[in-house]
């Protein structure tokens, strides 16, 4: 497998450095949350700083953003840790506000015909808002844009306060089964939001490549399997109308 070099970009993702040796690098993807990296370097190099962004060989896919350095000094030698989230942590910088007079930022509005859009339009519209060009100027990333809308998925409504935008676009994706991705668009230099509507790969399809995880496929070494009941319980108390001692039980 080739091993690739790793791009340290600044915010405005100009090249600062690129290293060629490194001790370790775990790098975990995540289609519906924000991913997470872990890279070790032998010495101490002076573009890891918090804010700027690692990028995988020429993959504008597999970027993440510097969010820890550690520094070693050892009898070993010198060496440094660094650590991060994949793009998407983007949407962990921001909280979902409500549009102005209003207490909910709700997609569709309130009242609005049709009441339901599709989970592309609603994950696209809290972005937008709370991260891209809708949002106030000191609240937008900088050299970002937002692929334009489809209509892809399920159609549904959503509206929240004051939440984590990341957590938001987190439970949109798990109630529409779809996902969302931030990467970098190495011909403009920017920032791009787009909606994943995932691959069918189940065994009752022949469109896409089948994927099956089986020891008869020789596709997993070990499985193991844990049946637990610590939480189980056969018995509900269910409380009515009241406050109190004077509550319905």
């Amino acid at each position: 497998m080739e091993i690739p070099s790793i791009k340290v970009l600044d915010k405005n993702l100009k090249l600062l450095d690129e290293i060629d040796v490194y001790t370790s690098l775990d790098f975990v993807r995540s289609w519906q949350g924000i991913g997470s990296f872990n890279l070790v370097v032998c010495g101490h190099e002076k573009s890891f700083q918090n804010g700027n962004i690692i990028m995988l060989g020429k993959d504008g896919h597999k970027c993440g953003i510097i969010r820890t350095v550690n520094p070693i000094d050892s009898e070993k030698g010198t060496g440094i840790t660094v650590s991060g989230q994949a793009l998407n942590g983007f949407t962990f910088q921001r909280i979902v506000k409500p549009y102005a007079d209003e207490d909910y930022f709700a997609v569709p509005l309130p009242n609005a015909s049709p009441s339901v859009k599709s989970a592309e339009h609603i994950l696209k519209q809290y972005v937008s808002y709370n991260l891209g060009e809708n949002a106030e100027s000191s609240r937008q990333l900088p050299n970002f844009i937002i692929v334009q809308n489809q209509n892809r998925g399920l159609e549904t409504n959503w509206y929240s306060r004051y939440s984590m935008l990341n957590e938001d676009l987190q439970s949109i994706c798990e109630y529409c089964d779809c996902g969302y991705e931030i990467y970098v668009d190495l011909q403009t230099r920017k920032f791009v939001f787009e909606y994943l509507a995932g691959v069918d790969r189940s065994v009752d399809q022949n469109i896409n490549s089948r994927v099956i995880l089986s020891k008869d496929f020789e596709s997993v070494k070990n499985i193991s399997y844990t049946h637990d009941v610590s939480n189980y319980k056969n018995l509900a108390y269910c409380g009515g109308y009241g406050e109190g001692a004077e509550r319905a039980v």
